[in-house]
């Protein structure tokens, strides 16, 4: 039997850019227990008939007309950086984040850059627990050629 090469907690970083003329990428401390990304396409229904049988059933054809990612991560609060998140989401602008996925260099491992927004940052907490966060990152922009091997 052969065994999976999986790709490991650590090899899941969603690295957002300082903004600087030469950006340096860095993964949160915030989301420090859960992370994921998930990738959705929008596709329009064509509905094709058949031009023999006018009155049955027609062949659907998708049409790609969208594609997007959402990131959520979720830890304990890192105190430095509950001020950049908030003014963030407070300004609704764009950051542009490296998110990878895999050991660099390894077969199948990938990286994208693409801008994202903010939509939810949640902080939380009960009686006597520290608090935790969720953050949620949705692409603005995203486009095939965002997507490279991480090498």
């Amino acid at each position: 039997m052969a065994e999976l090469d999986v790709v490991d907690y650590g090899e899941v970083l969603f690295a957002i850019s300082d903004g600087e003329a030469v950006p340096t990428y860095e993964h949160p401390a915030a989301i420090n227990s859960d992370k994921g990304v998930q990738f959705t396409a929008q596709f329009a229904d064509d509905l094709i008939p058949d031009k023999t049988n006018l009155g049955g059933p027609r062949q659907i054809f998708r049409n790609a007309q969208s594609i997007s990612f959402t990131i959520s991560g979720a830890g304990k609060v890192d105190r430095s950086s509950v001020a950049m998140f908030l003014r963030w989401l407070a300004s609704g602008g764009s950051k542009e984040v490296k998110v990878r996925i895999g050991e660099k260099g390894a077969t199948g491992s990938v990286e994208i850059t693409c801008p994202v927004k903010l939509t939810d940052f949640n902080v939380r907490t009960q009686h006597p627990t520290s608090a935790d966060v969720d953050i949620t990152l949705v692409s603005d922009g995203f486009k095939p050629d965002d997507i490279q091997d991480y090498v």
